[in-house]
C-alpha cells in the first residue's frame, strides 16, 4: 500500500516535470526591416512641358511632353494660331456706297470711311469700326441725299468776301473761300449728310504751314440750367475725348464765334428767374484727329467717343457733364441732331508746330454791343401780372371812395 503511494507521487512528480519543461513555442520575431513597415508620405515632383508651359504636380512620374501640333482655325472674325489670337474684319459693304479703308489692316480698331454714290448721302455717321471681338457694329449706310444750303457757306470762312459755293450742293460737294487782295486761300467747305461741315481761310500770313489730318464733326442738343459759354463748352469737350483745348473747337446761333461769350440772349441780359429754367441749344463741336500727336488720339477712339457722348451713363458723357458743372452749368440731357461724320482736312500750324487755326471759331472778332434783351422769363412775368392786378385794386379802390363821398355830397 505504501509502495503505491510513493509510486504515485512519483507519476505526478515526472508529469509536472515534463509539463513545465516542455518544448517552446516556435513563434519567432521577425527583423525590423521586415516585420514593421511605416507608410511614409514620399512625394514626387512632374515637371510637364507643354507648348513651353511648366505645370508642377505630385505622384506621378517625371515626363516632359513636348507640343509639335499646331492647330489654326477661324470663327466669327478670330483667327488662332496656336496661343496667339488675331482679330481680323472683312471690308463693310452696303448698297450704293464704297468703304475706304482709313487705318489698320482690318484688324481689331481698323476703321472705314463711307462714301456714297451721287444722289446718296451717308445715315447714321460715315464710319465703320472694327470691334475687339471681330465684328462691325452699327454700320453707316447710304440714304437718299437732302443736299446741302450752300448760301450759308460765308460763316464758314474766315477772312473772305464770298464763297464760290452754289445755291445748292449735293453730298460730298466742296467749296471754297473767295479772298481780296494778295492772299492764299486754304480749306474747303464740304456738304456732307445734310449739312455744311469744314471751314476755309483767307491766309495772309506766308509763314502758316499746312498740315493733312481727319477732323470730327458732330451736332448735338444739348438741354441745361446755367449760362455756358464757349470757353466751357471747349473744355468740356476737350475733357470728354481726352484731347488738347488746341485741337477743339465749338460754334453755335446761339452765341458769336469769338470765345467766352455767353450763349443766347437769356444769358446776356440775366433775367429775374421764379425757377431754373431748363433750356436747350444747338451747337456744333470739332475734333481734330492728328495722326502725329502725342496724345492716344486714334479715328476709332474719336468716333467711340463721340457716339458715347450722347449717354451720361457712359465715361464720356459723364465727363463732358462733370466738366461743365464746374462752370454751374447743369447738363440734362445730350442728344445728336447730326449724326458726327469724319472728314478729311487739314490745320494751320506757326513755325513752331502749335495749332494757329482750323476752324472759323477760333478766329477773333471785334466783340459786338448784344442786343437788348427780349426775353422774358416766369418771374418776371408773374411780377408783370401781380403788379397789374394790385394797379387794378387800386384803381377800383379809389373809384369807390370817390363815388361814396359824392354820394354823401348830394345827400
Amino acid at each position: 500500500m505504501f509502495r503505491i503511494v510513493v509510486l504515485g507521487l512519483l507519476l505526478i512528480i515526472v508529469d509536472v516535470a515534463t509539463t513545465t519543461t516542455g518544448p517552446r513555442s516556435t513563434t519567432t520575431r521577425r527583423p525590423k526591416s521586415s516585420t514593421t513597415t511605416r507608410a511614409q508620405s514620399t512625394t514626387t515632383t512632374t515637371t510637364t512641358t507643354t507648348s513651353g508651359m511648366s505645370t508642377t504636380g505630385s505622384r506621378m512620374p517625371t515626363t516632359t511632353i513636348k507640343s509639335s501640333t499646331t492647330t489654326n482655325y477661324t470663327m466669327s472674325g478670330t483667327t488662332t494660331t496656336g496661343s496667339t489670337t488675331t482679330i481680323s474684319c472683312s471690308t463693310p459693304t452696303t448698297p450704293n456706297g464704297i468703304f475706304e479703308q482709313d487705318s489698320g489692316s482690318g484688324n481689331s480698331g481698323s476703321t472705314w470711311i463711307l462714301t456714297c454714290k451721287r444722289g446718296y448721302m451717308p445715315v447714321g455717321g460715315n464710319i465703320a469700326v472694327c470691334s475687339s471681338f471681330g465684328t462691325l457694329a452699327d454700320i453707316p449706310i447710304c440714304g437718299d441725299d437732302t443736299g446741302c444750303n450752300g448760301e450759308s457757306a460765308l460763316q464758314h470762312t474766315s477772312g473772305a468776301v464770298s464763297t464760290n459755293c452754289s445755291a445748292s450742293m449735293v453730298d460730298q460737294d466742296r467749296c471754297a473761300a473767295v479772298c481780296s487782295g494778295d492772299v492764299r486761300v486754304q480749306g474747303t467747305i464740304k456738304c456732307m449728310s445734310g449739312r455744311l461741315v469744314d471751314a476755309s481761310h483767307c491766309i495772309s500770313d506766308m509763314s502758316l504751314m499746312r498740315k493733312d489730318v481727319l477732323k470730327l464733326f458732330g451736332t448735338v442738343d444739348l438741354a441745361f440750367t446755367g449760362s455756358p459759354t464757349s470757353a466751357s463748352l471747349t473744355k468740356a469737350v476737350s475733357d470728354a475725348f481726352g484731347v488738347g483745348q488746341e485741337y477743339v473747337a465749338v460754334d453755335s446761333e446761339a452765341f458769336p464765334t469769338s470765345r467766352g461769350r455767353l450763349l443766347s440772349a437769356i444769358q446776356r441780359v440775366p433775367p429775374v428767374r421764379f425757377l431754373d429754367a431748363v433750356e436747350t441749344i444747338k451747337f456744333q463741336y470739332t475734333v481734330v484727329v492728328d495722326p502725329n500727336a502725342t496724345q492716344n488720339v486714334t479715328t476709332q477712339n474719336v468716333f467711340s467717343d463721340a457716339m458715347a457722348l450722347s449717354d451720361l451713363n457712359s465715361t464720356v458723357g459723364h465727363v463732358f457733364a462733370q466738366s461743365l458743372l464746374t462752370s454751374g452749368v447743369i447738363v440734362k440731357s445730350v442728344s445728336y441732331h447730326y449724326d458726327p461724320v469724319v472728314v478729311k482736312s487739314l490745320i494751320l500750324t506757326d513755325a513752331s508746330g502749335e495749332v494757329a487755326k482750323f476752324d472759323v471759331s477760333q478766329k477773333q472778332t471785334t466783340p459786338t454791343t448784344p442786343p437788348e434783351n427780349d426775353d422774358w422769363s416766369i418771374g418776371t412775368i408773374i411780377l408783370i401780372v401781380a403788379g397789374s392786378l394790385l394797379g387794378l385794386a387800386m384803381f377800383v379802390g379809389i373809384a369807390q371812395y370817390l363815388i361814396l363821398m359824392r354820394r354823401k355830397a348830394e345827400a
